[in-house]
């Protein structure tokens, strides 16, 4: 695979897990919803042990987490100030790497 596909892979995990957060955190608060309104009625509390119990297991399984937050780089690059006048000038130089004089 090359670079393009590594990111379109990412990304598709990134929102898998997402969902899968969400998912699981409205299930959650639907559980925990059902068993506080149960209160004491006694046809009910078997129901909302069960629900506890959903819940707990749900949490010894382990619960999915948010991926990290994409991290912002910003760079800051001060302004440098003039720079000074060379410290040799050169008119009609010529260079070779043989030293012959033809190469020039």
């Amino acid at each position: 695979g090359n670079y393009d596909t590594f990111v379109k892979t990412k990304s598709d995990k990134e929102i898998n897990q997402i969902k899968k957060y969400k998912k699981e955190q409205e299930d959650i608060k639907r559980l925990k919803k059902f068993i506080s309104s149960c209160g004491t009625y006694s046809n009910l509390v078997k129901q909302a042990q069960s629900k506890q119990k959903i819940i707990d297991k749900m949490v010894e399984a382990g619960l999915t987490k948010l991926p990290p937050k994409k991290q912002k780089y910003d760079f800051s690059f001060p302004n440098c100030p003039r720079l000074p006048p060379p410290v040799l000038a050169v008119k009609e130089l010529s260079f070779s790497y043989s030293g012959k004089s033809s190469e020039y």
